[in-house]
């Protein structure tokens, strides 16, 4: 602490031999304050994003390109009859076959504009067929599309 502020350091202890006997030790001391509070900004922000994810009110999925589920919101799942572990890395044509060619079809067309799309469909689910009007947004990485999330209604 130096004059009431709290620095968090990094500590490096590296011995100095002569003839194999310890002789003194270098100590290298890091201020490593910013990159702490950036990792606890980012914990928090992260914590706040899952929590709205989690409990939004609406389906919420994040798909790669292959049409492979990557995340899913708990009211997703529960739309298609499931947890979210019920779906996490399978894909649209072993979740829902009916509609995979048409959620792929529109995939395909947001990753090359790379523009966001809606869209109604209709899902055969164990509780019956249920329309969705869902709407797909491409996520890009290295400014290439890579992945996209979509949010539906029903």
């Amino acid at each position: 602490e130096v004059a009431d502020e709290v620095f968090i350091t990094e500590t490096r202890k590296i011995p100095m031999f002569e003839h194999g006997d310890v002789v003194r030790v270098v100590t290298i001391v890091r201020d490593i304050t910013d990159r702490k509070r950036a990792e606890e900004a980012l914990r928090a922000s992260e914590e706040k994003y899952r929590t709205l994810f989690d409990n939004a009110g609406t389906p919420i999925t994040y798909v790669n390109l292959d049409g492979t589920f990557l995340l899913m919101n708990p009211v997703a799942a529960a739309a298609l009859g499931g947890t979210p572990d019920d779906f996490l890395g399978k894909s649209v044509f072993e979740v829902n076959p009916g509609v995979a060619d048409i959620l792929m079809d529109t995939i395909n067309r947001v990753v090359d504009s790379e523009a966001g799309e809606a869209l109604e469909h209709m899902v055969e689910l164990p509780s019956g067929v249920r329309w969705f009007y869902s709407n797909l947004q491409p996520v890009t990485e290295d400014h290439r599309v890579d992945s996209f999330y979509g949010r539906s209604s029903y």
